[in-house]
């Protein structure tokens, strides 16, 4: 496991249209496949237990770490390319998000933090955002671009146009208006 998240952590550039970059891309894709799909508890055999996975300051594209279990994981400083679906996954004691990047989809729908939470703090959120009904996560000093789009922040959170970042806007927690006397 710590030799394939060393792997994904390798720099990369995936935006090149060169034959070398595209088998990059695949076999970087193949290596998050064989990862998550060990991080799934479907097949008690296949899963490996108590896992503290880092991919700090990775590139990832198109990573679908849904229905996966580890003790903590470490994305910070990490750029998602194209959706990142963490659906249905469990964070045992926590998942630091800190400083990352999502350029396309944010699906954080039916995510459990443990006792440590989440932290986003620095996260930019380009593309759509979803983190449903269910999952509770702290978004202080994260950004979004404009909120034009589709955006289903955790109860509690809004995002306001940020007049020191142009075109972004800042997550902070809801203002509560006023009780009327």
């Amino acid at each position: 496991m710590d030799l394939l998240c060393a792997y994904l952590r390798m720099p990369v550039q995936l935006a090149d249209r060169t034959l070398e970059a595209q088998q990059e891309r695949e076999v970087r894709e193949s290596a998050q496949q064989v990862l998550t799909s060990h991080l799934r508890t479907d097949d008690e055999e296949t899963f490996w237990a108590d896992v503290r996975l880092n991919l700090a300051g990775a590139t990832l594209s198109t990573f679908t770490f849904s229905r996966c279990r580890v003790r903590s994981a470490t994305f910070s400083g990490t750029v998602f390319v194209g959706p990142a679906v963490f659906r249905g996954s469990t964070f045992e004691t926590q998942g630091d998000f800190r400083g990352v990047r999502f350029t396309g989809l944010a699906d954080f729908r039916r995510v459990a933090f443990g006792a440590e939470g989440a932290n986003f703090r620095g996260a930019r959120f380009e593309g759509e955002v979803d983190f449903g009904t269910q999952t509770e996560a702290a978004l202080t000093g994260a950004l979004a671009t404009d909120c034009d789009q589709r955006r289903k922040w955790p109860a509690g959170w809004e995002c306001r146009p940020d007049p020191e970042v142009p075109g972004w806007a800042r997550l902070s927690r809801c203002r509560r208006d006023p009780v009327p006397a």
